[in-house]
Order: structure tokens, then sequence, then C-alpha cells
């Protein structure tokens, strides 16, 4: 991947990376649960033949509640960055962990609801004993907090004890540590834009049309309202119809210099923006007649030798990838 695809993913990469730390420290809180509970089993295991049904019917009741309890207890002191922590509700909406509010624990908890009517921990337990794992973004106060804050849990199923355990972070936290891994990923990506050639044309605008990513700064933040000379459209406004497709446009200078430009507009959906990268269309020529050998003095779009294939592989590694080769 060339940094031009990467930049447009850079919010969803580190949501991703997050969603994978939260969920290797949920398994981490998980192999916990499988400790005990295998603990259990071999104490189990070892009972003695000669006990009457109720004797060691009442025995395996003892033994799985104790090595329940000394698995809460091992989880409830399992922190992680500055307040993580590890909650446990049953299949039956019964909360059994909740080391920020532990006078809840033992109660039902299946009619919660956040603010937006959603059922919480129902929507919780029934997604992971549905699905084994699951992902849940929910409203939730903070600790010492009335106020329903945005929050993003992840939650496994615990088959044997019919547990489902979880964790969560609130998105405005996760959100601080996205902006700023995310400006500083932005400044890279700005440098490289700067330090290209005025025979590139690129820019990166959001779904209400304002630039976020330019070759020229001037254009930062505001509408790419550049006039496309061959329909005397906004180049703005003819992007926000195209997605992954090519686009011609013909820009005059201040002293009435035209240029036209090849180029291709990318749509990034997670973000809902545009990235269009293009070059003049003198030098896309010579490279394609350098490869394919055409001497006409047709448009590129109409030429019969014309490979669109080829064209956007020609183009796009050739003039942004400067490792790549043609093959």
């Amino acid at each position: 991947m060339t940094w031009i695809e990467n930049i447009t993913n850079v919010e969803k990469t580190l949501m991703d990376g997050y969603d994978r730390d939260v969920e290797q420290l949920t398994q981490t809180a998980y192999s916990i649960l499988e400790s005990y509970y295998d603990q259990a089993q071999r104490e189990i295991e070892g009972l003695s033949q000669d006990l009457s049904e109720e004797a060691y019917e009442q025995a395996v009741e003892g033994i799985n509640a104790r090595y329940k309890n000394e698995s809460i207890e091992a989880i409830r002191r399992l922190k992680y960055k500055v307040d993580g922590y590890f909650w446990i509700d049953n299949e039956d909406y019964v909360l059994q962990l909740l080391p920020t509010a532990p006078e809840g624990e033992g109660k039902y908890r299946g009619d919660l609801q956040d603010k937006n009517g959603q059922y919480i921990v129902k929507d919780l337990v029934d997604g992971a004993v549905e699905n084994d794992s699951f992902y849940y973004d929910y409203y939730f106060p903070k600790p010492g907090s009335d106020l329903a804050s945005k929050k993003r849990g992840f939650v496994m199923h615990f088959e044997p004890w019919a547990w489902v355990i979880g964790t969560g972070n609130y998105v405005d936290e996760i959100e601080k540590e996205l902006q700023h891994k995310e400006y500083e990923e932005r400044g890279h990506y700005q440098s490289k834009l700067e330090a290209m050639d005025e025979q590139h044309f690129i820019s990166i605008s959001d779904q209400n049309g304002l630039v976020k990513f330019s070759d020229d700064l001037t254009r930062i933040n505001k509408p790419l309202d550049l006039i496309n000379q061959l329909t005397e459209k906004t180049v703005g406004e003819e992007i926000q119809s195209i997605e992954d497709d090519f686009y011609e446009f013909a820009i005059d200078d201040k002293d009435g210099n035209r240029t036209t430009y090849i180029g291709y507009v990318m749509y990034d959906s997670f973000k809902d923006r545009r990235i269009l990268f293009a070059r003049d269309a003198t030098l896309v020529l010579v490279l394609l007649i350098s490869r394919k050998g055409c001497r006409h003095s047709c448009t590129w779009y109409d030429c019969d030798w014309f490979d669109p294939k080829l064209y956007r592989f020609t183009f796009y590694h050739k003039t942004y990838n400067k490792n790549a080769s043609i093959h």
C-alpha cells in the first residue's frame, strides 16, 4: 500500500488497532476464567466415588462456587491503563462482577437502558452468546458521574459457567488518543504533499466538500472551487459525484495558462471523503506512449490502444510510488 492509499485509512487503522488491543486484554481475563474452571474440574474429578448422589452434587456445587468466587476476585484486581477494568454478567443478565460498583453485584440488569433506549446488558450478553464475542457501542455514566457518555464495549462468552465477560472504553477517550495519533500521521502526510512538484495535483475532500489535505496549503479547509475549464463547473462539485473512477479537468492559472490534468477519484467510504490524485495530461500520455507506442493525435480516452487498467497502474504507480515498476 502506498502512502496515498494509507492516508484515507488512518482513523480506521487506529480504531482497528484499539479493537485488537481491547480484544487481547479481554482474552487475558478470559484465560483467567479458563484457568479457574480447569482447576475446579480437576478437583471435581478427584471426588470420592463413594459419595452419595446428593453429597456429590453438593460437593460439585461448592467447588464451582469457590472457584467462581476466586476467579471473580482475581479479575477484580485486573486493571489496564489508568482505569480500565472488566465486568461479568451471567446469561440471565445478573451482574457477577463490576469493580466500579460492587454494590450492584448479584442484581438483575436485563432492563438497564441507555439514553437511546438500548438494553445495554441484554444486548451485550445476547450478542456474546450468539457470536462468542461481540463489539457494541452504547451510553453509560463514567464513575462518579450521572451523565451518560458514549462507550465502546467488547464481550466474550464463557460457556462453561454461562458467563459473559467484557470491558470497554469511553469514546471521547478513544477519540482523544486517535486524534493525537492521527495528528502526527497527518503532519507526516502533509509534508509529503508539500514536497511534490507542480506537475501533480492532490486533494482530499471531506463529506462537506472541504479540502483537508492538499499539495497547496491555501486550499485547506476551503471548498475546492477551482473551475474546470472543460465543463465550467468547480472541481469540488464534480468529484462529489465520482467514486473510484477517472477524471479529466483543466485549470487556468492567474496568467491564463491552462494545464489539463488526468486523474483518478478514490472514494473512502469509511470517512465519506474523496481523494483526487492527478498529473499533467502531457506527462501521462508520455508514459502511456512510451509503453504502448501510440503516435496518433487522439484524446487519451478515445485512443483505440488505451487500456484503463494499464493507465491506472502506469499513472498511479509511476506518479506516487517511486519504487514501483511497470510489469
